[in-house]
This record gives C-alpha cells, structure tokens and sequence, in this order.
C-alpha cells in the first residue's frame, strides 16, 4: 500500500505536520482544507481523516480550533453549537469552519518555524510559486491593461500612454494609429440625438408630482440633443486592398472599440467610419451572401466610379 493509501486508511497514526509534509511532496495537486471534527471517536490522535475529491484534500482534525470537542470558544457559543448538532442544524458550525480553514492555516505555520528543516523545506516547495509569476502579467497589473484579451494583444508598449491622467484626442489617436499601423482620425461630435428614457419626458396633469411647473424648463418630444458626448472614430485605408483587408476583418471593429474604452476609462458612445476614396468602393448589390450584399441601417455608395477621388464615410460592422 502506498503512504498515500496509509493516511487515507489510517489517518490518526500520523501527525498533522507528517501529513501536511507527505502531500506537498506528493504527485496529488489540489488545494487543501482543513475542518473540524465534531465528534472525535475517544482518539487522542490530531488527524482523525484525509478525504480526496475533484475540489481538492479535505482534512479533519481533532485538535482545538474555534468549534469542535476540544474548542477554544466561550461554554455558552460551544453549548449552542452542540444543541444545533443534536438537531441537524449545520449553519453554526459551517460559519465557525471559515475562520477554523485559517486558524489550522497560522497554525501549520508557527509550528513550521519552529524547526529549521521544515522551514527550508516549505520554502523550496513554494519558491518557485512566488518567485515565477509571469512578469508580463505583473507589468500588466502596474498598468492596469487587460491581461488576456481574445481582441488585443500587445498594448504593454503604450501602457505610460494609456496610464496618463489627463486623456485628449491627441493622444488617442496617435495610440490607435500606432497600436493599428493606419491613418486613424479621432474627433468629438459637436451634437447628437439621444432618445430620452420615460421617467424624463415631459408630463401634463392636475398631479404636482408628476407636472412639469411653470417656468421650469422642458424638452419637448421624445429625443434630445447632447453636446460633446460621442467619438467618432475615421480609419482612412491608403489602398483598396488595405480597405478590403480591414473590412474583412471581424474582430476589428471590436478591437478599435476596446482600445478606444481601455484608453477613456469610462463609457462613451462611439462612431466607427471607414473615410476611404469612392474607388475603393464596390458597386452595391442584391445578393444572399453578407459580405457584399446590401444590408439595412448601413451607408452605401450607389455610384462609385462617379468622382472616385472623393471620400466616402461608411459605417465600420462590428
């Protein structure tokens, strides 16, 4: 039998330490827990059974912690606690056993730094933990950039960019353009038209709650105008290929909507444009297939050979 099969068969032949040793050499890779036996069966033994499941090694001790037989708690909270075990009531001792998990914790701990060997011995077994954490991750964290995005990737080379306090359109747009390698425009939408929600349009009645009151001021209708409160953002392709190459690309959209929310740090509505040439463009027509179809809501050039040296604005698909 294997020593791991000895501790789960006969736990209490074993120390605490003895058994917190053997696992952390051990091939087993799982978190443990550590809980409280309610009832020991009369052993004087400190580790009354180690159980294994997907979750990680639960161990069950016996020696004094906040609840159990041998506890360190007032008589009238241990009282209380085993009237609630007589009649199958759980809910104080599960709430005793977050704080036992970290007790046990310091406990292993200080009896750890007692003796040199065992000192030396936890510390090769964690050094590696603590000394390899990813430097990319602990540059990220410094300056607050996504760690894994499925639609950026290599934003640590503009993290001072992104970090500054102050955020102008200047800068932003010298980031996408640089992040993106194109002739990105950024500029703030003097006016937009926003639908109001219910609980503000304006209300007529006998009721003072609901009146909108004399002299006060009012917007009438169901939509309002808001000044400087949207981006609109330009990608200006220098060629048609470099046009149908961005066009094709799904995530692109997306990737100029992270960017632009990761740099502003906070909501804004924004206008994503290709600004390209008309003879970059291709003649709309009516087809099943998306790509080159007609689709609704989307600006189209209907004749693009007609002056194909100037600029068409056409919504970017996300």
């Amino acid at each position: 039998m294997s020593i791991i099969g000895k501790i789960s068969s006969e736990p209490g032949r074993f120390d605490l330490i003895q058994v917190i040793r053997i696992l952390r050499h051990s091939a087993l890779k799982g978190q443990l827990s550590f809980a409280v036996e309610d009832m020991p069966h009369n052993s004087l033994s400190q580790v009354q059974s180690v159980n294994q499941s997907s979750k990680g090694i639960k161990i069950k001790l016996a020696i004094e912690a906040l609840a159990g037989a041998k506890s360190v708690l007032p008589d009238y909270i241990y009282e209380q606690l085993l009237a609630s075990l007589h009649t199958d009531n759980y809910a104080l001792l599960d709430f005793l056993n977050i704080f036992n998990h970290r007790y046990y914790q310091l406990y292993i701990t200080g009896l750890e730094r007692n003796s040199l060997l065992l000192r030396e011995e936890q510390e090769r077994c964690e050094g590696p933990e603590l000394t390899r954490f990813p430097q990319r991750k602990a540059l990220c964290a410094l300056a607050a950039l996504p760690d894994s995005d499925q639609y950026l990737n290599g934003l640590l080379s503009y993290s001072v960019l992104i970090g500054q306090k102050s955020k102008n359109l200047q800068a932003l747009k010298q980031l996408l353009s640089s992040y993106f390698q194109l002739q990105i425009e950024v500029r703030v939408l003097l006016k937009t038209h926003h639908l109001l929600p219910k609980s503000s349009l304006s209300q007529m009645s006998a009721t003072q709650a609901t009146n909108n009151s004399l002299g006060r001021g009012m917007c009438l209708g169901k939509t309002c105008q808001l000044q400087g409160k949207s981006l609109e953002i330009r990608v200006c392709p220098n060629s048609r290929n470099q046009y149908l190459k961005i066009a094709a690309d799904r995530s692109f959209a997306k990737a100029l909507q992270r960017t632009v929310e990761l740099y502003m740090r906070e909501f804004n509505p924004i206008r994503m444009y290709f600004y390209v040439k008309r003879e970059f463009l291709a003649e709309p027509q009516l087809s099943s297939n998306r790509d080159c179809a007609v689709r609704l809501g989307e600006s189209n050039c209907l004749a693009p050979g007609r002056r194909p040296h100037a600029l068409q604005k056409m919504l970017i698909q996300g």
